[in-house]
């Protein structure tokens, strides 16, 4: 009996030895799996970490290409704003040289009319003046004759009209054009005729037969005038000779004649 109870006691620790060592096993595989679970959700979990940084890198190189981007698109913006600064400079100075040329045009006009307005002023009062003109002629004549008569009392009156006219005439700009003893001009004098002189060289006026005048600076009228055509030429030399010739002959003739 005891031996027996030995062996089936035995037995029963066999048993329990066999079933600790498989639940040891089971509960060891169990930890090998759970181990192996860990390592491949670790695995995992690395794996989407990388892609989470490859993602991440993905998105930071889109960024700095949207980054490297901007510059250009604010390059192309403000190349856009100094096209269109540039333009609206160059319209402005396109009105500002409108406005000047109209400013150049306007003066102009306004200098032009003042010249035409004061041109046509002086020829109104050129023909005023040109028909006092032969009345100024007149009294001079009037005074040379009263000098050459001795009418000294008509003399002196008729210088006071003179003087008088010739004040009016400078108050208009008329002044009278210096002929005598000035060379020839065409544009100031009139020439009637030309005759040797002694006193004035060629080309020189040496009478004025009509006095020109000047109103401002142009010609009312011009002076008519006699001008030198140089020295006269010498008389040719008669020999001694020749004429005690021409004497004795005539002196002869003449005997004949009386006898």
């Amino acid at each position: 009996m005891t031996k027996n109870s030995e062996n089936a006691k035995e037995k029963s620790q066999f048993q329990a030895d066999e079933a600790a060592v498989e639940t040891q096993a089971e509960t060891f595989a169990d930890t090998a799996a759970q181990d192996d679970e860990d390592d491949i959700v670790e695995m995992e979990a690395v794996e989407v970490e990388d892609e989470a940084g490859l993602d991440e890198a993905d998105e930071s190189a889109s960024s700095e290409g949207d980054e490297a981007a901007s510059p250009d698109q604010r390059d192309a913006s403000l190349a856009a704003l100094t096209e269109e600064r540039d333009a609206l400079v160059a319209e402005r100075e396109a009105f500002k040289e409108q406005l000047l040329r109209a400013r150049a045009e306007f003066d102009n006009y306004r200098k032009r009319v003042l010249r035409e307005g004061e041109a046509q002023r002086k020829r109104a009062a050129e023909q005023l003046l040109r028909d006092l003109l032969p009345v100024l002629d007149n009294l001079e004549r009037a005074l040379a004759h009263g000098e050459e008569s001795g009418g000294e009392q008509l003399v002196e009156g008729v210088k006071m009209v003179h003087k008088q006219f010739l004040g009016v005439l400078d108050n208009y700009s008329v002044t009278p054009i210096v002929a005598v003893g000035e060379p020839f001009d065409p544009n100031l004098h009139d020439a009637m005729t030309q005759q040797p002189s002694p006193e004035y060289a060629e080309g020189v006026v040496m009478d004025e037969f009509e006095r020109g005048y000047m109103i401002g600076d142009s010609v009312l009228r011009p002076s008519r005038v006699l001008v030198s055509s140089g020295a006269p030429e010498p008389e040719p030399e008669v020999l001694v000779e020749e004429v005690n010739e021409t004497d004795e002959s005539n002196d002869t003739a003449a005997s004949e004649e009386m006898k």
